[in-house]
């Protein structure tokens, strides 16, 4: 349990330090009666902002136009002031680094860094930001904005006013917009407050208020705001705010520097809530240096701590010694009679001198800047806040700081402090000032620092930030430094050179059209994350122009994270194992990693980092691994807490090749991961592991065979088939040095015809010997590969042929130097059967052709066994066309028979027995046409041969001759008479003889006899059935006359008057053709003579 310091120690015998003050009440609540104790307001009811910040209005920005000069709280009139000492900060003039730690590069290097809210029109901007879990918000005069922790912009910049405007509640707070922001993450209930003054008539003219606004949730962009408008009746400038478990403190200034100055306390618990809430007020005389309140980083303090506000004091400047003043406000909200605001014992310090350039004078415009002239005001008399406290458990801290003048000829640098409670009061741990020289003695060529702000992170580390400028090259910009809590005391030395500090920014251009005014204040703030980045936030100027103005630049604000990794320590160990060990190359080795973290505090960003052996494959994982660059992988395990311990798998598959690349047969890998995390590492001995596994080989090779034809189909003799074989690595590991065998044996000589190989992968087996084999009835054939990859396959194709029939059975086998794990699948047999076949083929001719009808015709059929196997039972058979008669068949030793020419059913045949290949016969067939086949016709006869015996083609078993006929037939006429001498006016009777000489029919055979003059000699008939055609036409039909065949007929012709010699012609035709027409006519002369009978 922690210890309750004693706050009576503090007090003494004080019992109660009671400040009356009167209070102005025009405008301002109704005031309760007047009692012992502080001022108590009535209640104020809030307004709601239900919703998303988005919905006001955007801020448009002049960020050209000279800015609004804002009035600093001073009041006229002096105070006394006592005769000057010793000027300058000789007291703590800077020491040397001499043990100090190497800075480490998270604090060097600000992540995030980026530009915030820009130029408003206001000067100075008085930039203030907190930061939560997820955002960052910054407030100025008089905009705030909600950045992400990236830096991205979440929402705004807005006007601070217009949540009060878009709610429309509140009065002071909805019509004005003052400025003097402030803005508090509460890490105790996970909400923001963000806040501003309302000053309608100056700080110093009643009513003024503070306007403040709570998130209603831990979302400052959607959750809605609780706006409370809390009026005073007192001035009130420069007010600072700090969070505290009973109360968010403020203090405030009535007007420097006679003024009062005010302690404020709000009603947190009913704020959080959106309850009306009051407030509590104390005030305390002049001179008006401000008091800062305590703001509460990291664990709460023991209940009934009072809040601690703090100042410094020059006693040159102000009366009495160099100090810093402190006061403890406790409050009653249920009696607030016990409230009270207590001053504590001064804690001297070191010497110091706030006088820059100007005495009292609250602006002490001091700073010079490269350009222009113009001089920045330092505010040296003010603290620096916030006034960060600390609670470590044992002890309590509060950190703050002010500007000094470091030389006494008016050079700025930062006095900063550690206070440390450590249950008998505060005292003052350490102080500095920070100013370090650098380059030549003296700080002529140093650059000035002032407007700082310093907070202390949960290890006891510290960070300052503050602006620089000089009258040289450095523009007025925002650097930081920092001290570890092991460096030694009075030293801020973890900075870089030359100028022994980081820059978060530099300045772009000096100020100089907006004249003096500076920053106001910056804020230096702790991460409630991880309680260790400090994220700090400050102004500088930037080479943005302002409107008609050549020289000079618009401020902007600068918002930068950095941290130190000895903040929250940790011990982070890392362990692995492999499974299976050990690994058949080509299947997942699995790894599993273990981190466990040994030390206290949280491990933010944990990350492990496993390089992968070569030889591997990465797969998956069961974390967000990437793997990026390859065999690299970058393994994200999140926060890790103190005593925690988290394990995820690596999944990788072993190169099947990598044995076999390296060609033996087993190996071992290495694997080694580590892991780092945000924090530093107490013991860094034992964040990186090596594991080894061993590799082994396994490959398990199939082998199937596929031969051609399937079974029980038999392969033609003296035709080519095949036997494909097919070798696949089943894995999971290649396969070295393998050999394939095909041993061939067969029961009738084979000859291997070729031997073709390929590979799905890699080069094709190489096999021997070289085709062709045989032929021989046993061929063994060897194929060697040097690498089967696990997948791949290899085919081999062994071709052959048989002339006889036959069995050929194939059996090949595998094997090679890597483990098989199963050789039952190592041999396959394959079968083929040759029949027997015998290429039978059959050639036909006739002659003549054409033939003439009637004539002789001779077919020559010719059979051959081209082989390879003799032809069992050949047979011929001829459809011989029905044109044939007298059809004689020969073929020496076979049977034939002539069949019936034109009966399908009977063709010719001929039996020839067995034919051995190579064997050749004849046929002879002799025939003749048959004399009446008309002219033109065409004998188609076919012929074709078959066997017992297979035939591999049987396109050349059988002949077609088509023969044409011609018709060819002599016709000879002959005419005779009955006498040669006839007497007038008898019958002449004519004996006409028509003879086919040809060997074709004579078909339409006419038969025309031109007789004389029909007055002289006139027809009496015939008996040829002629047909007589007036004058003198005698035709007669004599339909066909076969070939030898005659005919013939008389023809009576009755012959008037004596003449002499008559002569009479018969001539005959046909329309089949006639090779002689000379023998076609024929002419038989009479004579008639004498007179009548």
């Amino acid at each position: 349990m922690k210890p309750l310091r004693s706050f009576s120690g503090q007090i003494g015998l004080i019992l109660l330090f009671i400040i009356c003050a009167s209070f102005l009440t025009d405008g301002a609540p109704e005031a309760r009666a007047q009692q012992p104790g502080p001022f108590v307001s009535d209640p104020v009811t809030p307004g709601m902002f239900d919703g998303n910040v988005h919905v006001l209005p955007p801020v448009v920005v002049d960020r050209q136009t000279p800015g609004i000069q804002r009035t600093q709280g001073i009041l006229p009139g002096t105070v006394d002031r006592p005769s000057p000492g010793p000027t300058g900060d000789g007291a703590l003039a800077p020491t040397t680094l001499d043990g100090a730690a190497v800075t480490p590069a998270e604090f060097a290097n600000a992540n995030p860094n980026f530009d915030g809210i820009p130029y408003t029109g206001f000067v100075p901007p008085d930039p203030v930001g907190d930061v939560g879990p997820n955002h960052y918000i910054e407030m100025v005069n008089s905009q705030f904005q909600i950045f992400d922790k990236q830096g991205g912009n979440a929402a705004g910049p807005f006007n601070i006013n217009s949540l009060w405007v878009n709610a429309g509640v509140g009065n002071l707070c909805l019509n004005n917009n003052n400025g003097d922001p402030y803005v508090v993450y509460d890490h105790l209930a996970d909400r923001w407050l963000m806040s501003q003054f309302a000053v309608p008539n100056g700080f110093a003219t009643p009513p003024t208020a503070q306007c403040i606004a709570i998130s209603q949730t831990a979302d400052p962009v959607n959750g809605g705001w609780y706006l409370y408008e809390f009026v005073f009746n007192f001035g009130h400038d420069y007010p600072k705010i700090g969070l505290w478990p009973d109360g968010y403190y403020m203090s405030s200034q009535q007007g420097f520097s006679g003024g009062s100055l005010n302690a404020v306390v709000f009603d947190r618990a009913n704020m959080l809530n959106g309850n009306p809430a009051t407030f509590q007020a104390f005030t305390s005389g002049s001179p008006a240096l401000i008091w800062l309140p305590s703001d509460l980083d990291g664990p709460a303090p023991p209940p009934g701590t009072p809040n601690i506000f703090a100042r410094h004091v020059d006693g040159d400047l102000w009366g009495g010694a160099d100090r810093v003043d402190l006061r403890a406000f406790s409050v009653d909200w249920g009696d607030p009679t016990n409230s009270s605001f207590t001053p504590l014992p001064s804690l001297a310090t070191a010497a110091f001198d706030s006088d820059l350039c100007n005495g009292t004078n609250l602006f002490n415009n001091c700073v010079p800047q490269p350009t222009g002239g113009v001089l920045l005001e330092t505010l040296t008399h003010w603290a620096m806040g916030p006034l960060q406290y600390r609670d470590f458990g044992d002890y309590a801290t509060l950190v703050f700081n002010h500007t000094v003048d470091v030389d006494g000829a008016d050079h700025a640098g930062v006095r900063w402090y550690e206070l440390r409670d450590e249950g008998a009061g505060w005292f003052i741990r350490q102080q500095a000032t920070h100013s370090p020289d650098a380059g030549n003695p003296g700080f002529a060529d140093d650059p000035h620092r002032w407007m700082g702000s310093i907070a202390m992170d949960k290890a006891g580390n510290m960070a300052l930030g503050y602006s620089i400028s000089d009258g040289n090259t450095i523009f007025p910009g925002v650097a930081y430094v920092g001290r570890l809590a092991g460096d030694p005391l009075g030293l801020m030395p973890q900075g870089a050179p030359p100028n022994g500090e980081f820059v978060l920014v530099n300045g772009q251009d000096s100020q100089i059209v907006n004249g003096s005014r500076w920053g106001d204040y910056s804020a230096m703030r702790v991460d409630p994350v991880d309680n260790c980045t400090f994220w700090y936030v400050n102004q500088y100027i930037t080479n943005n122009p302002l409107v008609g103005q050549p020289t000079g630049g618009a401020w902007g604000t600068r918002i930068g994270a950095f941290r130190f990794p000895s903040c929250n320590q940790v011990d982070l160990s890392i362990n692995k194992t492999d499974s299976p060990d050990p690994v058949v190359a080509g299947e997942i080795l699995t790894y599993t990693v273990d981190v466990t973290n040994n030390g206290g505090n949280t491990a933010t960003n944990a990350v492990v980092t496993d390089t992968l052996p070569s030889g591997v494959t990465y797969i998956a994982d069961s974390d967000s691994c990437v793997e990026a660059p390859a065999l690299t992988l970058t393994c994200s395990i999140g926060n890790l807490a103190g005593g925690g311990n988290t394990s995820f798998t690596i999944q990788v598959r072993v190169d099947a090749s990598l044995l076999a690349n390296l060609d033996v047969a087993t190996t071992s890998i290495g694997n080694t991961a580590s892991v780092d995390s945000d924090q530093e590492d107490a013991n860094p001995e034992d964040n990186s592991v090596t594991i080894s596994t061993n590799v082994i080989e396994s490959a398990d090779l199939r082998i199937t065979k596929e031969c051609k034809p399937d079974q029980p189909n038999a392969a033609p003799a003296g035709t080519e088939t095949f036997c494909d074989i097919y070798v696949d690595n089943l894995g999971p590991s290649d396969a070295r040095d393998v050999v394939i065998t095909d041993q061939i044996i067969s029961t009738t000589p084979i000859t291997v015809t070729g031997i073709t190989s390929s590979s799905t992968e890699g080069p094709a087996a190489s096999c021997s010997p070289a085709t062709p084999i045989g032929p021989d009835t046993e061929i063994t054939i060897t194929c060697e590969d040097d690498v089967l990859p696990a997948g791949a396959r290899d085919t081999i194709t062994v071709t052959f042929t048989a002339d006889e029939p036959g069995d050929v059975d194939d059996t090949a086998t595998v094997s090679s130097e890597t483990p098989d794990p199963d050789n039952s699948n190592n041999i396959a047999i394959g079968r083929v059967t040759f029949a027997a076949g015998a290429d039978l083929s059959l050639d036909k001719t006739a002659s003549p052709d054409p033939v003439t009808a009637g004539e002789e015709l001779t077919y020559t059929i010719t059979v051959t066994n081209d082989g390879p196997s003799t032809a069992q039972a050949v047979e011929v058979r001829d459809d011989l066309p029905a044109e044939l008669t007298n059809v004689s068949v020969s073929s020496p030793g076979n049977t034939c028979n002539a069949g019936v020419p034109g009966d399908p059913l009977l063709p010719l045949t001929c039996n020839m027995g067995n034919l051995a290949s190579g064997d050749v016969e004849v046929i002879t067939v002799v025939a003749d046409v048959r004399a009446d086949t008309p002219d033109g016709t065409i004998l188609f006869n076919q012929a074709r041969v078959s066997s017992d015996t297979g035939d591999p083609d049987n396109s050349n078993n059988n002949d077609s001759v088509p023969v044409d006929v011609e018709a060819e037939a002599d016709l000879e006429v002959v005419k005779t008479s009955d006498a040669a001498t006839y007497k007038p006016n008898t019958t002449i009777t004519y004996r006409v003889t028509v003879t086919n000489l040809g060997s074709s029919d004579a078909q339409n055979v006419l038969l025309v006899d031109q007789l004389l003059d029909d007055k002289k000699m006139v027809y009496e008939s015939d008996t040829g059935g002629c047909i007589f055609e007036a004058p003198r036409t005698l035709t007669c039909d004599l339909g066909v006359l076969e070939a030898g065949e005659s005919t013939e007929f008389f023809i009576f012709i009755k012959v008037k008057g004596a003449f002499g010699d008559v002569p009479n012609t018969a001539t005959v035709s046909s329309s089949t053709d006639d090779p002689d027409l000379s023998n076609n006519e024929d002419t038989l002369i009479v004579a008639v003579q004498g007179g009548p009978p």
